[in-house]
């Protein structure tokens, strides 16, 4: 990938480039962006006069140390909202707004034309749903998982939810957030026959990690909280952590597979394996949806025409 300076980025904005450009944090976001792109391309006969950019593509040393959002919102700041014709951007939302202690109080952002944020936590939140993982799973693991097995995911999905936001909400609380990625098994969750819950074994895991706290109560005492348990799923969905929320959902449902005798290879695949093509899988869902159902991102698409 070549890359730029950033004054040299601005003018190429500004000034080379005969596409409009939209900014985003990473590959992911990108593939999401541009597989919507062309959908909507197809559906109206040509393609979107817009390039995609992922915050790398400038290596400047103003934006040295600094995480993929801030590099995102210094470019933006650099290039200006008087380019706003030429230039847009979106960044996660991460915890902007959210009271991860009253749930159920979730409300959307402001929309704003220029600079978007996520309507959830990050774009891993538009496919915290269980027609997305269905998707995903018949299409890769149609051998191994039966009609069974999906009919209990149908019905355990929101409880997978629950712990999901618990396990989000808990490692926020301990700022254990760095500390938690690829740390849930299916191993360290457990079906009660009423809700998904964490057992000791994720403290252990954490514990060596060096995690001080007691990680698997910090997650129950979260999921036995009464608003978050009268919260509805589409307000867990979009205050997840993105990224820990699918890592549980992905634990939890390799424990339901394991439950339906699943083979372990197979299991370990459902739980944390094929990631690019589950990105791909996922990003193709979210392509087929109606702009209601992915706020902000068709505003974002009826700019880039």
């Amino acid at each position: 990938m070549t890359t730029y300076s950033l004054a040299a980025y601005e003018l190429a904005v500004r000034l080379v480039r005969t596409k409009k450009t939209i900014m985003v944090e990473g590959s992911s976001d990108k593939r999401v962006i541009t597989r919507m792109m062309l959908e909507r391309g197809t559906q109206k006969g040509g393609d979107f006069p817009c390039l995609v950019d992922e915050s790398a593509i400038v290596n400047d040393a103003q934006l040295s140390g600094m995480g993929s959002k801030e590099r995102v919102e210094t470019i933006a700041a650099a290039i200006g909202v008087k380019n706003c014709a030429r230039f847009n951007w979106m960044v996660d939302r991460e915890w902007e707004g959210f009271d991860t202690d009253q749930p159920e109080t979730f409300a959307p952002l402001a929309y704003t034309t220029w600079g978007l944020r996520t309507k959830g936590h990050s774009i891993e939140n538009y496919w915290l749903r269980v027609d997305a993982l269905q998707k995903y799973l018949r299409l890769f693991f149609p051998d191994v998982l039966s009609v069974t097995f999906f009919a209990d995911l149908e019905n355990r999905f929101g409880k997978m939810l629950k712990l999901a936001a618990a396990y989000s909400f808990g490692a926020k609380k301990c700022n254990i957030i760095s500390r938690c990625g690829d740390a849930v098994s299916r191993q360290d969750v457990e079906w009660t026959g009423v809700d998904y819950v964490i057992v000791p074994s994720f403290s252990t895991r954490m514990a060596m990690r060096g995690v001080a706290v007691d990680a698997a109560v910090e997650v129950n005492t979260e999921l036995s909280r009464e608003s978050l348990q009268v919260a509805s799923h589409d307000a867990l969905q979009w205050m997840c952590h993105g990224h820990l929320a699918e890592e549980m959902i992905r634990a939890c449902t390799a424990n339901l597979a394991a439950e339906h005798g699943t083979p372990v290879q197979a299991l370990e695949q459902v739980e944390r394996g094929r990631r690019l093509e589950k990105q791909m899988s996922d990003a193709d869902f979210v392509a087929g949806l109606d702009d209601g159902e992915v706020d902000p991102l068709g505003h974002l698409l009826e700019w880039a025409e």
